[in-house]
């Protein structure tokens, strides 16, 4: 992590990290934005990614922060 780190240019502490914050934007602003703009069915909505985004849906699936979990 540290060559990533450096490649940006950034401490360790402000290069990775963030997922719950991610998360937040996407459920409070990114889709009820899309939302107003096209037909979607918020109830029937699905989050999938590769490599790293494929880490971060899986982490989403058992994150208590998860956005269509109603407990």
């Amino acid at each position: 992590m540290e060559n990533f780190c450096r490649t940006l240019k950034t401490d360790d502490a402000h290069c990775t990290g963030g997922a719950g914050k991610f998360l937040t934007a996407i459920a409070t602003e990114m889709i009820p934005q899309l939302a107003g703009k096209f037909p979607i069915d918020t109830a029937q909505l699905g989050l999938f990614g590769l490599s790293a985004g494929g880490f971060f849906a899986s982490w989403v699936v058992f994150s208590r922060i998860h956005p269509s979990r109603s407990t």
